[in-house]
């Protein structure tokens, strides 16, 4: 399913305004499955998890999210996260994430998990 992750993830990146720092992408509890949305925030601060809520760009504020199935919350965000880190890795648009000065993922309303930092 990575590759359906990865270009979902590609569109959005290209959506994000160029002011953003730092991106998270979240994963959100729906009521036949999970979906992830990404977040493109205006700040990044490693003592308080608090920036991802300075949002400049939100791809589930303007509809367009990455729906999955997961049998729990916790396989949902270990999924998300390990898309992730394989996108960071592999994925076509990794360099614009990897100038930022962060990227997370986390579950909506849960601790954020930090998968890069510059």
């Amino acid at each position: 399913m990575n590759e359906e992750f990865f270009e979902w993830l590609d569109g959005e990146i290209l959506c994000v305004d160029k002011g953003a720092v730092a991106y998270s992408v979240n994963v959100y509890q729906l009521k036949n499955g999970f979906s992830a949305g990404l977040i493109g925030a205006a700040s990044f601060d490693d003592e308080d998890d608090d920036w991802v809520h300075d949002t400049l760009y939100s791809s589930r504020g303007d509809g367009d999210e990455f729906k999955f199935t997961a049998e729990n919350r916790k396989k949902a965000l270990e999924f998300v996260r390990t898309q992730l880190k394989e996108y960071l890795m592999r994925g076509a648009r990794a360099k614009q994430l990897k100038s930022s000065r962060a990227v997370a993922c986390s579950l909506y309303g849960g601790d954020l998990h930090l998968l890069y930092r510059r």
